[in-house]
């Protein structure tokens, strides 16, 4: 770590903008950060991992929208992932979808996608199928109420 810390010293000892101290300082700060957000790893006593997963920041899938008619279709790929681990949410004018591999490094996924239009989400269609998720919402249908 001295020898790491020296060459950084070295790198910007000439800046008038940066005291070698403090950015060495927010450098581990960062590094530590980083490593937290990765997860909480739990190793055995022989140095092998016992956690179920390790959670990156999450991936944006790629994915498809069409509109069809009164209906919304969004398709996402999801690849590695299970039926089981994905979670999605219709939203009045939005349709969001997590989702985690079930792997020992995980790949989270996270997409929201805006709508045109409000969605019904009592009668939304939804398929998954080998690592592709179907999503196809239809319009939200006005309702007149009477006025007394």
């Amino acid at each position: 770590m001295a020898d790491r810390r020296r060459r950084v010293q070295d790198l910007v000892e000439e800046s008038r903008h940066w005291d070698p101290d403090d950015l060495i300082r927010n450098l581990e700060e960062e590094m530590q950060r980083l490593e937290q957000g990765l997860g909480q790893v739990m190793f055995d006593l022989e140095g092998r991992p016992i956690t179920m997963c390790v959670s990156p920041l999450p991936l944006t899938p790629k994915f498809e929208t069409k509109e069809e008619g009164d209906a919304f279709i969004l398709k996402v790929h999801l690849p590695g992932v299970q039926e089981g681990d994905v979670r999605l949410y219709l939203h009045r004018g939005s349709i969001e979808v997590r989702a985690v591999s079930g792997k020992m490094i995980c790949r989270p996924y996270y997409v929201s996608v805006d709508t045109p239009w409000g969605v019904d989400s009592e009668d939304a269609e939804v398929k998954f199928e080998n690592g592709l998720l179907n999503v196809k919402a239809k319009r939200l249908k006005k309702v007149r109420v009477p006025v007394k």
